[in-house]
């Protein structure tokens, strides 16, 4: 829709948002704490879906739709970043938890501090900032990206998947990276400090040496030693997508113009080959590869997979930024609600507690835990 001015979806997609936030725009709807089968990343990419949707609407635009009506686009995504922050202690020197269940003795349930769902905090920081203008926001996220590169972050720039209490994860996928590069590269842009930049080249000169196979693939090594069926692609490069396409943007032209042509290469040789990896009808651009066998973990029971619909949206999404696609000329609208419900600036009276996280995570970096 942003780009193409097609706005056929829009009750779909306000109407997804209002019954996965209620009135209340509540991801976890009142659950603050021992949250069992929730974790912090899954909100978080609702919480960065949120933050499209007021790209998309504008910045107090209400989530409405015929199913009723919700708060505002970006009090969903500042009322999330505090919730995954709840989820914040200084063992392993900061960072957030992956799940929040701290009651679940599964070592990766109670202890690991996942570089996904800690990369994502960076990132709603940091969009969260250029809405507001708030330093608190930036603060986090400088904060959160020094505990990462130190604590979650190999000398040769490997990203481990987690941080327990007491080691390392050694297994690593893909989408963290693509975030890493990006907002090294933004927040070098917002804070004139060329050392972000530098580390997020090198984030995405490790994903380009390691994620990428002999043919121009983009793919997991992590599925060769994994016990757990893998599908090819996997469904991971979603979010490498578009974050390829936000550090293309926030690369200065004159100083990095090949790095940018690099992965407008290597974009386009993934395009080649991902629509017949994803068995897309070209006419219907319909992508759901049959499995089988289907794994039960990556497929609906009849053996389809519905993550690849969502990784080509990603893949041309990305690339129409890439090759200059203009922001559509019209705004939409979002349907009018049936029912009504209070709507609040962005969560901010809750400021207060996210800045004393900001400290404690200030310190740690500063002491190099």
């Amino acid at each position: 829709m942003k780009y193409s001015g097609n706005y056929n979806l829009v009750d779909f997609v306000s109407k997804s948002m209002y019954l996965a936030t209620k009135a209340d725009g509540d991801l976890l709807f009142g659950c603050q704490t021992s949250c069992g089968g929730r974790w912090n990343d899954d909100v978080g990419w609702w919480a960065l879906a949120a933050l499209s949707g007021a790209d998309l609407f504008g910045e107090s635009a209400v989530i409405s739709s015929s199913s009723g009506s919700s708060r505002s686009w970006l009090y969903v995504a500042n009322l999330t970043l505090f919730e995954m922050l709840q989820d914040y202690d200084t063992v392993c020197g900061g960072g957030v938890y992956w799940s929040r269940d701290r009651t679940n003795n599964a070592t990766n349930l109670k202890y690991e501090k996942s570089a996904i769902t800690n990369a994502q905090v960076i990132w709603l920081a940091t969009r969260l900032y250029e809405y507001t203008g708030d330093t608190s926001y930036l603060d986090l996220a400088t904060s959160f990206w020094s505990w990462f590169v130190s604590t979650s972050t190999s000398s040769s720039y490997m990203i481990f998947d987690g941080v327990y209490a007491f080691s390392d994860t050694d297994c690593e996928w893909s989408y963290y990276y693509g975030i890493m590069a990006a907002y090294g590269a933004v927040l070098a842009s917002t804070t004139s400090n060329t050392s972000y930049l530098d580390a997020g080249l090198n984030y995405y000169s490790y994903w380009k040496s390691n994620f990428i196979d002999a043919s121009g693939n983009f793919y997991e090594p992590g599925c060769s030693s994994s016990s757990t069926p893998c599908k090819d692609p996997t469904g991971y490069n979603f979010p490498v997508y578009e974050t390829l396409a936000i550090l293309h943007a926030a690369l200065p032209e004159g100083t990095h113009a090949d790095t940018r042509a690099e992965i407008q290469s290597l974009m386009a040789t993934q395009g080649a080959a991902l629509v017949t990896r994803l068995q897309c009808d070209e006419t219907t651009w319909l992508c759901v590869r049959t499995l089988n066998p289907p794994p039960a973990q990556y497929t609906f029971s009849n053996g389809t997979n519905p993550r690849d619909q969502l990784e080509m949206l990603s893949f041309v999404n990305a690339m129409a930024a890439i090759n200059g696609a203009q922001d559509a000329a019209s705004t939409p609208t979002a349907p009018t609600a049936t029912t009504t419900s209070s709507k609040a600036a962005p969560h901010r009276a809750d400021m207060a507690a996210l800045e004393v996280l900001v400290v404690v995570a200030a310190v740690v970096a500063l002491v190099g835990f």
